[in-house]
């Protein structure tokens, strides 16, 4: 069965003069079990040792790594604690050791492996939603007391993906100054307020060097923008702003212009 099917791809890729087959795949990466500081040399060892297993396999030997760094909320003031003016929840920086440690394993995907690593960020549980942000125990109060706002929400996102970018930067000694993302819960530009309640989002990630989003097709289909192929997007401060007229989407594909005009890449297929 597995020649006939080889067969027949190979004599339809001969039929439409296919000239480059490109394997394309990107993948949530969140190597740290525990999220409060669970950085340990097992975990580095799984990821060393992932980079080996796949190092053998054709297909897996380059993937595109979009990875959940340990940064971790608090609600106590330290010398580690990081916290937007006038806010009452912050990020603790990891310590040197777990920097260490981490690098060990994020440095070693980064130079020596064909991996390249992007970013994935979660932000449901430390900004307003419907359904998460009243869960962890720790920062309930702060939410339902009604002190939040969506000007303390997009200030506190702003930290907490700076000191991604500044944990990734210390792990794999890489520069990420233009990087790409996938949103954690797939709910890009509060697409889905269960999740995200950020409408400018977009806008906030290209300010901070992000140059596209690869969320899509997503695990909650409601939030897949509605191009069939990848396009270029302008910043909308709406819901789902990248599926709005005002958005201007351009065809990804050959579109050199909109990318140097930083114009946001939305990926977008069907699965």
């Amino acid at each position: 069965m597995f020649q006939k099917s080889a067969r027949e791809i190979a004599d339809l890729i001969k039929k439409r003069e296919v000239r480059k087959i490109v394997y394309f795949h990107c993948d949530h990466f969140e190597p740290w079990r525990d999220s409060k500081g669970g950085v340990s040399l097992l975990n580095a060892e799984d990821v060393l040792d992932f980079c080996d297993t796949t190092s053998k396999i054709d297909f897996a030997r380059k993937l595109t790594l979009f990875y959940k760094c340990n940064n971790y909320v608090t609600v106590t003031p330290s010398e580690n604690a990081v916290f937007s003016e006038g806010d009452s929840i912050g990020f603790v920086r990891p310590t040197p050791d777990k920097i260490e440690i981490a690098g060990t394993a994020m440095a070693h995907v980064a130079h020596c492996s064909d991996h390249e690593l992007q970013l994935h960020y979660h932000h449901e549980f430390f900004t307003t939603n419907l359904k998460y942000c009243l869960i962890p125990e720790e920062t309930r109060e702060f939410f339902l007391s009604g002190r939040n706002s969506p000007a303390l929400d997009r200030a506190r996102w702003r930290v907490g993906i700076r000191l991604a970018l500044e944990t990734i930067r210390k792990e794999a000694k890489i520069p990420m100054d233009e990087w790409f993302f996938v949103h954690g819960m797939w709910s890009l530009n509060a697409s889905d307020p269960d999740v995200c309640s950020i409408t400018n989002e977009i806008e906030l990630l290209l300010a901070e060097g992000c140059r596209g989003d690869f969320s899509f097709p997503a695990g909650r289909p409601h939030c897949d923008a509605k191009y069939p192929t990848p396009v270029y997007v302008v910043p909308t401060d709406s819901p789902k702003g990248y599926d709005a007229p005002e958005a201007a989407a351009q065809a990804a594909f050959g579109n050199s212009r909109a990318y140097e005009a930083k114009k946001f890449l939305i990926w977008s297929s069907p699965i």
